[in-house]
């Protein structure tokens, strides 16, 4: 839902909110493809509290691929659940303030892939119990966390394309259903 008391300014954000305690907490960031050779930058605002779980899965040519948020990293070698851990946000700090985050998917995803094609993204609790054995992560009934001003964006660095190209994702200022 989107929250208009969780920001100081009240332009609203979006709040996550764990309907059951356990469950995959999962919510999509995009379901609309795009090449993160062409979009790398990932950019938002996060607020979470300590104990909250969950991490990015990037899902690219049919494989999923995770960047640590403040999800449990598990080994993944040798399990056989279609996931690849491939990077952490660097940063990240789960006190229940407001923080920004950034990374670059391109860079993350061609350390296991020379795919760019991103078919969707998610968020989600993920466990993975034992061989071939994927579960539901274990946050607390009621658990929440924000995000905000969330945006996918070329890397003007890089001189790819003119600069203030962005895939907005959703500014969360609107009271639609649907997000941009």
């Amino acid at each position: 839902a989107v929250d208009h008391r969780a920001t100081p300014d009240g332009s609203g954000a979006l709040r996550i909110t764990s309907r059951n305690a356990g469950g995959n907490f999962a919510v999509n960031v995009q379901t609309t493809p795009f090449d993160a050779q062409e979009f790398p930058v990932l950019e938002f605002d996060y607020r979470i509290p300590a104990g909250v779980r969950t991490n990015f899965l990037a899902q690219v040519a049919g494989r999923w691929y995770e960047i640590g948020f403040t999800g449990n990293q598990e080994s993944l070698r040798n399990k056989r659940v279609n996931i690849a851990h491939i990077g952490n946000i660097e940063g990240v700090v789960a006190d229940d303030q407001w923080r920004a985050a950034r990374f670059n998917l391109c860079d993350m995803v061609r350390t296991q892939t020379g795919n760019t094609l991103v078919e969707q993204m998610v968020m989600a609790d993920w466990e993975v119990r034992g061989f071939m054995a994927l579960g539901f992560g274990s946050n607390q009934k009621g658990a929440t966390y924000y995000i905000d001003n969330f945006t996918i964006s070329r890397d003007a660095g890089r001189g790819k394309s003119p600069a203030g190209e962005v895939l907005l994702v959703d500014d969360f200022d609107r009271k639609d259903e649907g997000n941009a």
